[in-house]
């Protein structure tokens, strides 16, 4: 339990200081840019809302296949977006 406890302030501070990527930054006006923006928003809303949540083991396991299987889905929509990644990380980081 310690040892998952100092894992988790690890993260936290990890996170802290992690380089600042602006997730909301204007959209052109174009699809892809249009699209971005949406997947962006829905992967933040998906952080926050997996952080106020606890989670078992097995909610856990399902909510990293969720998240193996939404990264590869949407890399046919938004193309080698560091900041999509960031987000989708982070969804298991909050968890």
């Amino acid at each position: 339990a310690s040892r998952d406890m100092s894992n988790s302030i690890a993260r936290g501070v990890a996170s802290i200081f992690r380089e600042k990527m602006d997730v909301f930054d204007p959209p052109e006006f174009n699809q892809t840019s249009v699209i971005r923006c949406i997947v962006r928003l829905a992967l933040k809303s998906k952080v926050e809302y997996v952080r106020l949540q606890t989670l078992n083991r097995a909610g856990f396991q399902q909510l990293q296949l969720d998240v193996h299987y939404i990264r590869g889905s949407l890399r046919k929509y938004v193309e080698e977006d560091p900041i999509v990644e960031m987000l989708l990380d982070e969804v298991l980081n909050a968890a």
